[in-house]
């Protein structure tokens, strides 16, 4: 229950719109087995790369023994890792693609190609709530600095749950996809099962 407790904290917004037919990541579905997402994201030329994930990341679904890196958006020196969402099927819950720097022009060209992409005029919401577009480069500057964060979300169609975000820290720059309709699946059959131990 934690875990999904904690898989619904990093992906809820407040919003919905029209449906989309697959959500996916440079053309993969995110769907189906984490193993077989990574052999199609290592076929477009990404590296393995082994990593030692904690404890607390694997109780959050990163169970593979590595990530990938390569070029994303045209940027070098991405890291690339997935999750799952439940430990007996496997199947892929998100993708994180990070920058090991803050990097505002990344975000910002990010966050405005995802705008294009996924434009309101085509039914999507764009969640600025948290966005820093109009602050000043102190303001974020000293946000960032006293360990807050920015993001920009694209809501999920009908499901109040994020597709894709782009989020800065202080020393982070991230993109994350996700598969908002396989996690609605498997958050309300467990909560069906718990409900049968009531």
């Amino acid at each position: 229950m934690k875990k999904i407790m904690i898989l619904l904290s990093l992906v809820m917004c407040c919003c919905t719109s029209r449906a989309q037919s697959s959500y996916e990541f440079m053309g993969i579905p995110i769907e189906g087995n984490i193993y077989e997402f990574a052999k199609k994201l290592e076929a477009k030329g990404f590296k393995k790369t082994p990593i030692y994930y904690t404890k607390g990341d694997r109780e959050v679904g990163y169970i593979l023994d590595y990530c990938f890196t390569g070029t994303f958006f045209g940027e070098p020196n991405a890291e690339i890792h997935l999750s799952t969402y439940s430990q007996e099927n496997k199947n892929i819950c998100n993708v994180n693609v990070l920058w090991k720097r803050l990097d505002y022009t990344l975000y910002a060209g990010i966050r405005q190609g995802l705008m294009e992409k996924y434009s309101t005029d085509n039914g999507y919401l764009h969640d600025t709530d948290r966005d820093c577009e109009l602050l000043s480069h102190k303001d974020i500057q000293n946000t960032l600095n006293s360990g807050g964060y920015f993001q920009f979300g694209i809501c999920q169609p009908n499901i109040n749950i994020y597709y894709v975000r782009v989020m800065i820290t202080s020393n982070k720059t991230h993109v994350i996809y996700t598969n908002p309709k396989s996690i609605l699946e498997y958050t309300t059959s467990k909560r069906v099962q718990g409900k049968s131990d009531l």
